[in-house]
């Protein structure tokens, strides 16, 4: 089973700040939800937030180790061993740089309609459906807190795959039944 292999995602984090200008939470993108973390607990490289990314899934996470992921997915591996990376902070608009205003997809992955927990490769942020870049406080306000487990799937993601293991197991049996002679 395929389940979240979409190229071109991106994930993120987001420092929110208080009515001074200072730091005080950080939200970490992962997968299809997030986790937000006071500014005291979480480490820092100066005056800037660490955040570890998941090898091969790019999830962000506020410590390094091995994260859990609902099943079937496996989980993230963020060892905290991998490059140290600084980015340029940039200011980025509703139309600027031009790539945050391209609604076409950042990849060529598109999910199966008989898996429901497979997703395509993501448009641009501010065409995703999520609130994260037209309402971040809101985005942020629906985070996980920082030491909670992740989300499990929904109900409907089991029921279709209960579904489509009974249909390939009453297939195979239909196949073996021979005719009454």
């Amino acid at each position: 089973m395929r389940s979240g292999r979409h190229e071109g995602d991106w994930e993120m984090l987001q420092v929110g700040l208080g009515a001074r200008g200072q730091p005080q939470v950080v939200t970490f993108a992962q997968h299809s939800w997030r986790q937000a973390c006071a500014w005291g607990d979480v480490r820092h490289a100066g005056a800037a937030p660490v955040a570890y990314v998941a090898h091969a899934s790019h999830a962000t996470y506020p410590r390094s180790g091995t994260h859990d992921r609902p099943w079937p997915d496996p989980n993230d591996e963020a060892r905290g061993d991998g490059a140290r990376v600084r980015p340029a902070l940039r200011v980025i608009e509703d139309a600027r740089p031009a790539w945050v205003a391209s609604p076409r997809r950042w990849g060529s992955s598109r999910a199966a309609w008989w898996n429901p927990v497979e997703q395509s490769s993501p448009v641009g942020p501010r065409f995703q459906e999520d609130r994260r870049w037209r309402a971040p406080a809101a985005w942020h306000a629906a985070a996980r807190s920082c030491t909670a487990r992740p989300p499990g799937y929904p109900w409907w993601a089991f029921a279709a795959l209960a579904a489509l293991v009974a249909l390939a197991l009453a297939r195979r049996l239909r196949g073996r039944a021979s005719p009454a002679c």
